[in-house]
């Protein structure tokens, strides 16, 4: 049972109402009450909608003369989703409950709101897209909404591009995003709504063609000075916030002070992607307060815990990183790069939990992408075909799997 509740009168709430009502009739029937139903009280008319159907949808008012109502409807749901426009006051507390923001909110709106209210979660319906949106929340809330979780692995992160691409042209709808490093850099485009062609597009202007990752300087804090990253972050990202994305990002970094998982969900995008791909020894650590951020793939570069934790529906992994193995009659190991012994050295102590957590996916993608350099930048085209061709098998084998909880 979900209701949902406006904060001010001037909120509508019947039209989300409506398109929430819309997507959840894909799971089984689904009634919407506003109240006015029946003569024998508000129980009676709940106990008779919840008898006959697989959902039940509550709608308040927001104003004072259906205050009882709107007090009924927040006791009895399951979950309830409190919706805020553009002009709103923030009044109260949304502990427990979700908060719907009808975007484009004002610049901070959204941060203030979070800071305020303290919602359980938050979701941002834009009035470009809005049944786009709200179908999205209504996923989210019913827990049939479809997360996708991608690694680190330098240059062979581009391979999550083709993985991407074969998820959409498969049919289906990813609402929400979680990476690392290399996987939070390509998982902060696709939130922002970029399609894999320009994804692809823009990774080769940034990354291929403009090669951020060689101002080499004497190595004190790292080995590069790291100003040609950072313009690079600020020209794909700019000044968005990662709370105000249209669907929700989150990406992870280490505190080399507290030797913790630094989980971001709120502030500044370009820093949330920027900590994640900070390469020990090749990236200086990103000064953020009290805490020293480094690439997260040194704790967790598969994250797939952090997003299964929330409950709200599969999760597709792509984990483009595997244990080094030797070759084939090899009878020793070849000796890496030393761009490759640092790179593989910052995830070496999250192997076991990247196991782990591909456990917790529904479906699991796995390139084969490790004939790709680490810092093998130039064979972008490369890495998206494996990409592809992986995901195209691994959604062929699951389909099953992944549609029965969609």
């Amino acid at each position: 049972m979900f209701s949902v509740v406006p904060l001010a009168e001037d909120v509508d709430a019947d039209r989300l109402a409506g398109a929430l009502g819309r997507e959840l009739a894909r799971f089984g029937r689904v009634d919407t009450l506003r109240g006015e139903e029946s003569s024998d009280g508000h129980a009676a008319l709940l106990a008779r909608a919840e008898a006959e159907n697989e959902a039940v949808l509550l709608v308040g008012s927001g104003d004072d003369a259906h205050a009882e109502w709107d007090a009924f409807c927040r006791r009895q749901a399951d979950r309830t989703l409190l919706v805020a426009g553009s002009e709103t006051p923030i009044v109260g507390a949304a502990s427990g409950c979700d908060l719907v923001l009808l975007a484009p909110m004002p610049a901070g709106a959204t941060a203030r709101w979070l800071e305020q209210t303290e919602p359980a979660a938050h979701h941002l319906v834009y009035e470009a897209a809005y049944d786009l949106g709200a179908a999205r929340v209504a996923r989210r809330v019913a827990g049939r909404s479809l997360g996708l979780v991608l690694s680190g692995g330098g240059a062979r992160g581009f391979a999550h591009i083709g993985a991407v691409a074969a998820v959409a042209e498969a049919g289906y709808e990813v609402d929400r995003l979680g990476g690392c490093s290399m996987g939070a850099f390509i998982a902060g485009m696709a939130a922002l709504g970029l399609e894999p062609d320009g994804i692809r597009d823009r990774c080769h202007e940034e990354l291929v063609r403009k090669t951020p990752f060689n101002d080499w300087t004497v190595p004190r804090v790292a080995l590069i000075r790291s100003r040609k990253a950072g313009r690079m972050l600020e020209r794909v990202f700019g000044e968005l916030q990662v709370e105000e994305l249209p669907r929700p990002l989150f990406t992870v970094s280490a505190d080399l002070l507290s030797s913790r998982t630094v989980v971001h969900r709120r502030g500044s995008l370009l820093e949330a992607v920027g900590a994640s791909m900070s390469i020990p020894g090749l990236v200086p650590p990103l000064v953020r307060g009290g805490q020293l951020l480094v690439d997260g793939g040194v704790l967790n570069n598969l994250p797939v815990d952090l997003m299964e934790d929330s409950h709200e529906g599969p999760v597709i992994a792509i984990d483009v990183v595997r244990r080094l193995e030797l070759e084939d009659g090899a009878a020793t190991p070849q000796l890496p790069s030393i761009m490759e012994t640092m790179t593989r050295a910052t995830v070496l102590g999250s192997v076991e939990r990247a196991e782990r957590n591909r456990a917790l996916a529904t479906l699991v993608i796995s390139p084969d992408v490790q004939d790709v350099g680490l810092r093998e930048f130039s064979a972008l085209d490369r890495a998206v075909a494996a990409g592809r061709d992986a995901a195209e098998v691994a959604l062929a084998d699951g389909e099953d799997a992944l549609r029965d909880r969609l």
